[in-house]
């Protein structure tokens, strides 16, 4: 269910937006606003059952899709997370995803931001052999920022959490 709602903008900033030629999920820009929003006021961490995470993640990848001119940093963690998913769910082996989350597992955003290591160590856990042929496959660049490889090693980690309720 979608609820709707009017919110009034100001005159300039709806001449801007209207002169953009490529389409743009208005919608969608809004409620991550207000979910970012939601999430400072009330960091209470919330429970995702896989069906919500999916139709999230969904719901994501189609905002950034439709949305190229408003790319930033956010959007290429996203972007990671999508495809560390698909990368654990498809092709990852037990091995690399068990030392992706002894390397990874218990970093904090902060560490991700600060220590270059880190994605490094990541990206040889995920990539162990040639990593710029891995990263140009799923990233469509040899070298992707460290916050992609925050985002695929999150995604990754998410499946393996998953699969090991199952197991």
């Amino acid at each position: 269910m979608t609820a709707r709602m009017n919110i009034s903008l100001p005159d300039e900033l709806k001449d801007r937006m209207d002169a953009l030629r490529e389409p743009v999920n208005w919608s969608g820009v809004a409620a991550k606003a207000y979910e970012r929003k939601l999430e400072e006021l009330d960091p209470t961490p919330k429970e995702f059952t896989m069906a919500e995470a999916v139709e999230r993640l969904r719901a994501s990848r189609e905002t950034y899709v439709t949305e190229p001119a408003f790319e930033i940093a956010a959007d290429r963690y996203g972007e990671g997370l999508i495809a560390g998913m698909a990368w654990a769910r498809e092709a990852a082996e037990w091995p690399a995803l068990m030392q992706l989350e002894r390397i990874a597992g218990s970093a904090s955003p902060s560490q991700w931001e600060k220590d270059v290591n880190l994605a490094e160590a990541a990206q040889n856990a995920i990539a162990p052999g040639d990593c710029e042929a891995f990263w140009q496959e799923r990233a469509e660049e040899p070298a992707p920022p460290a916050r992609y490889i925050h985002g695929f090693t999150d995604g990754a980690l998410t499946i393996l959490d998953e699969v090991k309720k199952r197991l």
